[in-house]
């Protein structure tokens, strides 16, 4: 069981990892309209997502003590 401050912590950083991965689509945004190609497109939607979603499971890992259920 979750203690109410881990809750409000968890809640924070979830906060921050939305808004970071908005910010971080606006650039990757950006990026894809200095290219003509939908493949290259495509590509590019590919690595972002793949990072984001690296990244956030390993900051999940991190913030529930490396316990996956």
């Amino acid at each position: 069981m979750i203690l109410l401050p881990e809750q409000f912590k968890l809640l924070f950083y979830h906060f921050i990892a939305g808004w970071c991965t908005g910010f971080s689509y606006q650039f990757e945004h950006i990026i894809k309209m200095q290219f003509n190609t939908k493949y290259i497109h495509h590509f590019i939607d590919f690595i972002w997502v793949t990072v984001c979603v690296l990244v956030f499971y390993a900051g999940l890992f991190q913030l529930n003590g490396g316990q996956t259920q």
